[in-house]
């Protein structure tokens, strides 16, 4: 009679594991990044825009693109590396992720990071001229 201690196999159960971190930091995160450049851009354009025609908006939604697009920078590299390495993304298994989802997420973080950065650049402009 076998127990349940003596079917366990360590290495096998390591490996699942390093399976499972290998497709959370360079599949999942590498979509997740994906989408945030992708707001990053449409911020990007809108700032552009917005400073074109000199208005006070612009400056404060450029500085959020930038930060955006750093922080998907860095969340990418382990999935760029391992993209280039492989010439392809590991398997996540069951895991989909769900595009209007994720640009729904970023969309609402864009929306907070905006507001304050608005909010800190009127503040200062306030500031600036008492």
């Amino acid at each position: 009679m076998e127990t349940s201690a003596d079917s366990f196999n360590l290495h096998q159960t390591l490996a699942t594991i390093g399976q499972a971190m290998q497709s959370v930091f360079s599949h999942m995160l590498f979509d997740f990044a994906l989408h945030g450049f992708i707001l990053a851009v449409v911020l990007a354009a809108l700032a552009a825009l917005l400073i074109r025609r000199k208005h006070a908006y612009g400056p404060p939604i450029m500085k959020v693109a930038k930060r955006i697009a750093a922080f998907c920078f860095l969340f990418a590299i382990p999935g760029s590396l391992y993209l280039i390495i492989h010439h392809h993304l590991p398997d996540a298994g069951v895991f989909s992720f769900n595009s209007i989802g994720l640009l729904g997420f970023w969309s609402l973080i864009c929306t907070h990071l905006v507001a304050e950065e608005i909010n800190n650049s009127i503040i200062k402009k306030d500031k600036t001229e008492v």
